[in-house]
């Protein structure tokens, strides 16, 4: 399944978040047993994944890894440099990596997500 391009559109309509868990995207994506507990190997993508079930899509990069950043730290404000260390690991990692297994859709240019 080869996912769906990203508006880059920024007044692009918005659609609400899917109620759906983490399987039943799997299922869409068609993935495998295998492939699933490999992308569910990271915490980050767990709680990107989260998140993203939760939010308003698309979402951007550096909402995203706020949110991510907020997760980890839990009740404390997250550092600002760790907010930039998980937009960067989700923009060259995680993201592309969620995008190719056909999980999400990212448009690594405009930095949004859904």
């Amino acid at each position: 399944m080869s996912p769906t391009p990203v508006p880059s559109d920024p007044n692009a309509m918005e659609t609400e978040a899917s109620p759906d868990d983490a399987t039943a995207l799997f299922e869409r994506a068609g993935l495998s047993q295998s492939e699933r507990s490999r992308l569910l190997a990271s915490e980050c993508r767990q709680t990107a994944l989260s998140v993203l079930s939760e939010r308003r899509c698309p979402v951007d990069l550096d909402e995203l890894a706020a949110a991510v950043a907020e997760h980890e730290a839990g009740d404390g404000d997250p550092a600002s440099d760790r907010v930039s260390s998980i937009a960067t690991a989700l923009h060259h990692n995680h993201l592309p990596r969620m995008a190719d297994m056909g999980v999400v859709n990212y448009d690594p240019e405009s930095g949004r997500v859904a």
